[in-house]
């Protein structure tokens, strides 16, 4: 998501300086990125520390902060929120609460917020449907990623002006090409989500591992090459390792810390079975064939707007995976698919960027009052 924002942010306002407050990343990857330091950090409880991080840096000269890329907070003149799903009853009202807290005082100060396609809710919880709906009024822009989402919001906040719909934006992130030969003929990317294990009921979870391992002795016994791409190398590599043991004839696990380098295996792939949302959002805008293992309504419906509804699969039903897997093992079947992927991705990649035109109409309207 990030690289998202800045390739789009630095095509488009070259002059903008882009960066990242406190814990959204580590200072060195803020570096690499070429991000500033935005001396504020998100969900702290107590406002009096981020008053003592703003006094700490006006004591620094303008020309030091400028070479070590630090930036207060009476610096910024626009905000992106790209959380992700974090505004749920399943997260509580308090960390809603204290970004509404951010928010009108940015607001206050004539600073536009602007909240782009993520998933929402539920909010039935009383106190979750008031917060949301607060954030929402004091936002500009406020994009639901699909439809669920989009109901939550309008039962909670209303039909508001500010609520628009968009699809998951980093459709528009062109990986480059793989060299060649880096993946075998045939090529099947399981992508393992260890939250599969911690965000359902353990009798589901129990299923998520063996489910796994079945799917990969029948899409061997299919034709498939499968292995195993890690999308979080900090968690799903343990999960990744659990599944390898499983087998006496080997399979490889892919380990890549670069996003776009993800993307381009994702492209590259006959098939990719996935539980982690935006590789199979990766997959699914470069035209590859996907099914998805999911826990959460966001799964179902980014596979409706590809056209893949009858690819998403809930864990544990393992009947299901397999007739797919079958299926596609028929490469004519399996092209036609790809067909309605590659079909359906470019539609969505043009809301994306109709997303990107009305969230330019503010940027430009800032740049203006900013010069």
């Amino acid at each position: 998501m990030l690289d998202a924002v800045v390739d789009h942010l630095a095509a488009k306002y070259p002059d903008l300086k882009i960066g990242l407050p406190f814990r959204s990343s580590t200072f060195r990857e803020r570096n690499d990125d070429g991000l500033a330091h935005i001396m504020y950090v998100r969900n702290q409880p107590a406002p009096a520390i981020n008053s003592a991080i703003d006094f700490g840096c006006r004591l620094l000269r303008p020309k030091l902060r400028n070479k070590l890329s630090i930036a207060r907070q009476s610096d910024v003149v626009c905000v992106l929120d790209a959380s992700g799903f974090l505004y749920s009853d399943q997260w509580g009202s308090e960390k809603i609460h204290r970004m509404n807290t951010r928010v009108e005082s940015l607001t206050k100060e004539g600073i536009p917020v602007i909240f782009l396609p993520q998933a929402f809710g539920p909010f039935r919880d009383h106190k979750t449907k008031l917060a949301i709906k607060r954030l929402v009024e004091n936002s500009s822009l406020f994009f639901g990623r699909d439809d669920i989402s989009m109901e939550h919001l309008i039962e909670a906040a209303g039909p508001l002006p500010q609520l628009h719909k968009a699809p998951d934006f980093t459709n528009l992130v062109a990986p480059p090409p793989l060299p060649k030969d880096s993946l075998p003929s045939g090529a099947l990317l399981i992508v393992p989500n260890s939250r599969m294990l911690d965000k359902t009921e353990s009798s589901v979870a129990d299923q998520y591992l063996p489910q796994l391992i079945r799917l990969i002795s029948t899409s061997r016994a299919k034709g498939f090459n499968p292995l195993i791409l890690v999308h979080d190398t900090n968690e799903d590599i343990i999960l990744a390792k659990r599944i390898q043991t499983e087998f006496s004839d080997p399979i490889d696990i892919i380990e890549v810390d670069d996003p776009l380098q993800l993307k381009s295996y994702l492209a590259a792939a006959t098939l990719v079975v996935g539980s982690r949302f935006h590789a199979l959002v990766g997959a699914l805008s470069s035209g590859t064939p996907s099914v998805a293992i999911g826990w959460s309504h966001k799964y179902d419906e980014l596979m409706k707007e590809y056209g893949s509804s009858e690819f998403s699969v809930k864990i544990g039903d393992f009947e299901t995976l397999e007739k797919i897997v079958k299926q596609c093992a028929n490469s004519k079947l399996l092209a036609t698919h790809a067909n309605v992927v590659t079909q359906h991705a470019k539609q969505q990649k043009q809301k994306s960027s109709e997303m990107w035109e009305m969230v330019d109409e503010i940027l430009n309207a800032v740049q203006q009052q900013t010069n």
